[in-house]
């Protein structure tokens, strides 16, 4: 049964195959070693296909959705275009987060795992996916990276209707911490310099 494994970068959906998992070697320290060359990881892991998001919004929206648990219907359309058809259940999709591997396989139809294995053959795709895809470049990476990651940030906080109250928790709760440390700062160099003068706890009473 082939191996898909669904890769998620900040600029799109990737596809990956393999017909033998078990020659990546996932949990044999030499062999994982072995597979950080990509000549030899190509061999057992093939490229599918790459679809990137065609705007900014895409990518956050997908971003959001598989944050909270959700499957984006660009992910099932391009899912059921590359591994769909009469013989999808006879393939096996690899996806990281298992919430979404169990909403995957009902809409998709074909049979699904996650784990720690999977994640490990993720990781070794991620240090190879620039040599996979040439056009996504180390720079090219980084951009999307920094754009999605401010964008989906930014969508964070639209979501919390009480951050501006946050701001006046966080300010109470700072002023506290201030007046407990200057309290501790006081008491310690009352105790150190009380060595020279043991009349100063008297003299000053304000630690301020």
């Amino acid at each position: 049964m082939p191996l898909y494994y669904l890769v998620e970068l900040a600029s799109g959906f990737s596809l990956f195959r393999t017909e033998n998992p078990d020659n990546i070697g996932v949990g044999d320290a030499e062999q994982e070693k072995a597979m950080m060359e990509f000549g030899r990881f190509k061999q057992v892991v093939q490229f599918v296909t790459f679809s990137p998001f065609s705007t900014a919004d895409e990518a956050r929206d997908s971003i959001v959705a598989i944050a909270g648990g959700s499957v984006p219907e660009t992910l099932v359309s391009f899912l059921k275009t590359n591994i769909g058809g009469k013989k999808v259940k006879e393939v096996e999709l690899a996806v990281a987060d298992p919430a979404i591997a169990k909403e995957l396989g009902s809409q998709v139809g074909c049979k699904t795992t996650a784990g720690e294995a999977v994640l490990e053959v993720m990781r070794l795709i991620r240090t190879h996916v620039t040599k996979f895809i040439p056009e996504l470049t180390e720079e090219v990476q980084k951009q999307a990276q920094l754009g999605l990651s401010h964008a989906y940030s930014r969508t964070k906080v639209q979501f919390n209707v009480n951050r501006s109250d946050n701001m006046i928790i966080q300010a109470i709760s700072l002023l506290d911490q201030v007046d407990k440390d200057i309290n501790t700062f006081a008491m310690r160099v009352k105790e150190w310099y009380g060595f020279h003068f043991p009349e100063l706890t008297k003299v000053v009473s304000d630690n301020t």
